[in-house]
């Protein structure tokens, strides 16, 4: 599909390339951090970023949260009856 036809497509769904492509980071950032011992060095190599900071300024971005703090909140709700526990 040209270049072109491929932009109007997605414009006529609402998104862009670009879009899709920050999803997919988002999703596979996600999943690093929640099934994996990776450091956020080892992340950002992984995921092609320039460095460290580059992706932890990107996954701040998305979450509102340094990769640290997600590693935290993700792998608390994955954890069974982490739902169910009140303070």
């Amino acid at each position: 599909m040209p270049e072109r036809s491929l932009r109007r497509a997605l414009e006529l769904q609402g998104t862009s390339f670009r879009a899709i492509v920050e999803a997919v980071r988002f999703e596979l950032a996600r999943q690093l951090l929640a099934d994996t011992d990776m450091s956020t060095c080892e992340i950002a190599d992984a995921m092609d970023y320039g460095d460290a900071s580059a992706f932890t300024r990107a996954f701040s971005l998305w979450t509102g949260t340094p990769p640290a703090a997600g590693r935290a909140r993700l792998r608390t709700s994955a954890t069974p009856g982490a739902a169910r526990a009140s303070p």
